[in-house]
């Protein structure tokens, strides 16, 4: 092998050593074993060994403590403190910037979104089906009815128009002409709600105001 073969594989090999000896980033718990996966714009760390059970387990913690958790207030090394390292860790790379990334915790059904700060819980999102009851009646999957018996009437219904977030209990249907796609928020309790087939696909948590 000639010296310039001998310096190019030197530095190939450092290079790789380097790489395996890469710190995880700083909000990866480094108490537990974590298994990274990316796809698309997502980065994925699932905690190893870790049971369904176990998932479960978890998941009903957190629903069940949910009123320990204040949007834009309760930090993250808090809520390693009340809940332990989460199941999975979920990063959303911005695709209009390609550089910020939006850090949630999941607990099974439960996921504390932490935004791209990743200091404070910003909103408690659930997008799966699960035990948590928004005033003990709604859940993903309820009809928009059992919604609305639940909150209240809307103080306007706004029909095939684009999401206004900004918007106060209005209710909006067939969003973008999309029929059964819908989303209302009530800021007063701390609440969104979207809605898929007019049955309810995600509810977010915020600090009411």
């Amino acid at each position: 092998m000639n010296p310039i073969s001998i310096v190019l594989a030197v530095f190939f090999c450092a290079g790789v050593v380097a790489a395996q000896e890469q710190p995880l980033p700083d909000y990866v718990p480094q108490t537990c074993e974590y298994a990274k996966q990316a796809k698309g714009s997502f980065i994925t760390y699932t905690r190893s060994k870790f049971t369904p059970e176990q998932v479960s387990e978890l998941e009903g913690k957190v629903v069940g403590q949910i009123g320990s958790v204040q949007p834009d207030v309760t930090s993250r090394q808090q809520v390693l403190d009340l809940f332990g390292p989460p199941p999975e860790i979920s990063i959303r790379i911005d695709a209009s910037t390609q550089s910020m990334e939006h850090l949630t915790y999941c607990y099974g059904s439960a996921e504390l979104y932490f935004g791209p700060e990743k200091k404070v819980v910003h909103e408690v999102r659930f997008e799966k089906p699960g035990p948590y009851l928004f005033k003990g009646k709604v859940c993903v999957g309820s009809t928009m009815g059992e919604l609305l018996a639940a909150v209240g009437a809307p103080a306007e219904t706004i029909m095939g128009q684009s999401i206004d977030f900004e918007k106060d209990r209005a209710l909006f249907r067939d969003v973008d002409g999309e029929r059964g796609r819908g989303y209302m928020a009530c800021n007063s309790e701390g609440a969104r709600f979207f809605l898929r087939d007019d049955k309810v696909r995600a509810i977010y948590l915020f600090k009411a105001r």
